[in-house]
């Protein structure tokens, strides 16, 4: 393997900067302002494909909330669905789509600025919802899907090499 390909496989294992300050001596000093600056241009397209993501989820809750306005003020007889809520359950496939779009990107973003373990941490945290959707169904087969269980999740966490932890 050559230098190259060792460096990059220790800025993809340690987390950008991390992985850059355990390479700073092998660097030439001439070498290491133009990797810096590649590193925060890398990341910058990351957090602007997630800004568009939040754009798209924006979009997708904006047309939720106009279609219950709507829905909620119609007067309709019969079992036939209002159009409002076809609308409205077609955004909200989209707002799944572009959530989950945003989650990648946020697990790629913990990767590169904080550490590969960051990301899994994130991944590792999605399993909670497995917990919190049965903590919300052991009220006697009753669902109450509207009652936050924050407790479930860990918001983040960043594994220092010496074992150290950085917890917020």
């Amino acid at each position: 393997m050559d230098k190259k390909e060792r460096m990059n496989i220790i800025l993809i294992n340690e987390g950008y900067f991390y992985g850059l300050e355990k390479l700073r001596s092998e660097i030439p000093a001439d070498k290491l302002v133009p990797m810096v600056q590649h590193v925060y241009k890398f990341i910058n397209a990351k957090v602007q494909e997630a800004k568009k993501e939040l754009v798209h989820i924006q979009t997708a809750l904006n047309h939720m909330e106009a279609e219950c306005v709507r829905g909620g003020q119609r007067s309709f007889v019969g079992n036939n669905i209002p159009a409002e809520a076809s609308s409205l359950m077609s955004a909200c496939m989209r707002l799944d789509g572009w959530t989950l779009s945003l989650l990648e990107s946020t697990y790629s973003l913990d990767n590169a600025v904080l550490t590969p373990e960051t990301g899994a941490n994130l991944i590792n945290q999605t399993g909670n919802f497995r917990k919190l959707w049965a903590e919300r169904g052991k009220r006697g087969g009753e669902y109450n899907t509207m009652k936050n269980h924050p407790e479930f999740f860990d918001a983040g966490k960043i594994i220092f090499e010496d074992g150290g932890k950085a917890q917020w």
